[in-house]
């Protein structure tokens, strides 16, 4: 009996210790996804890292399915890397270890020791971290066939190629790149893509990223900006200031062509936003309000402001909503 009473007390206390050494999920939720990223909202993201995967429970086994790309005060842009989808409000986990205590001269002696253990300071131990940064690279290439058939007029074969790229940190820098493009054509019609290689080609984003620390960023090339998303691409220079729940930012560019989505050196654009973003119990909510103004050939096409509004607080609830109030001039 005794025996077995010592055995059962060695496992607890082998448990208990072996229990401080176990990772701690920080729960997450899923705000909003595009075709390239996923963005999840915490309660503050302080212990997670550019480079982190984030997991999701599927009947207790936790699967890997984003990595971590950038990273705001308590949301992360993310890059997705299982097959398996994520939507609008499912959960998603970070795994944190504890890091072990440190042990001073006082401990050391009211235990009896005569040494010193030293241990790494987890405040020096974050900032080791941040500095650290880890090139990731993931893409994608499509092809597809729509095939027409029809008893009243010639059949058709329609050809697609989408291609989409994410380069994190190249070459472990703060130099980040993205790109979506697409190319469909008719067989028997190439003609038309010969007078104009744009009725076929759409760029949607081609865009490079400097991170200049956690609180700046600059975006060059063509992007659709998450915080102003109805206001669509903008060719040319993006900057935000992210501190706390607040985000400031500006733009400066052009607007793509209307018909085509070329690149219009005519359309150019220019604006600012404010925007804030609040994590509850229960879910997110990201408001942004900006002024934008657009140009056609030097005159004033449209000046406006713009309200994006996106909330996930009520529980199985995703709301998007923007508005915008305008005035427009006549161009002759």
């Amino acid at each position: 009996m005794k025996k077995l009473f010592l055995t059962l007390l060695i496992f607890l206390c082998w448990s208990a210790l072996n229990g401080q050494n176990q990772s701690t999920n920080t729960e997450g939720k899923v705000s909003y996804v595009t075709t390239q990223n996923i963005y999840v909202k915490f309660q503050s993201t302080e212990n997670i890292l550019s480079g982190d995967t984030l997991f999701a429970d599927k009947n207790g086994v936790l699967i890997p399915m984003v990595t971590v790309k950038d990273i705001s005060s308590i949301s992360c842009v993310c890059i997705p890397i299982s097959s398996q989808k994520l939507s609008v409000g499912d959960a998603v986990f970070s795994r944190q270890k504890q890091l072990t205590p440190k042990i001073t001269a006082d401990t050391s002696a009211a235990s009896g020791q005569t040494g010193i253990v030293q241990g790494k300071d987890s405040l020096v131990t974050k900032k080791e971290s941040q500095k650290k940064r880890t090139q990731i690279i993931t893409g994608n290439l499509s092809v597809a066939s729509y095939l027409n058939f029809s008893n009243v007029s010639a059949n058709s074969e329609r050809m697609k190629y989408t291609f989409a790229m994410v380069m994190q940190n190249i070459g472990n820098s703060k130099i980040s790149a993205e790109t979506y493009i697409s190319f469909a054509h008719k067989l028997g019609e190439w003609s038309t893509i010969q007078d104009d290689i744009f009725n076929g080609l759409r760029i949607y984003s081609l865009a490079f990223n400097y991170a200049v620390n956690k609180h700046n960023t600059i975006w060059l090339g063509r992007k659709i900006n998450p915080r102003i998303s109805n206001v669509g691409a903008i060719d040319g220079l993006q900057y935000e200031f992210r501190a706390g729940k607040f985000t400031v930012g500006l733009i400066g560019g052009t607007r793509p062509d209307y018909q085509n989505y070329s690149f219009n050196a005519s359309l150019f654009q220019f604006g600012g936003y404010l925007g804030h973003d609040l994590v509850a119990k229960n879910g997110s909510m990201q408001t942004t309000v900006a002024f934008i103004q657009q140009m056609n050939s030097g005159m004033t096409d449209r000046r406006f402001a713009y309200f994006q509004h996106t909330n996930s607080l009520i529980r199985n609830l995703y709301f998007f909503g923007s508005a915008e109030v305008r005035s427009c001039n006549e161009i002759k």
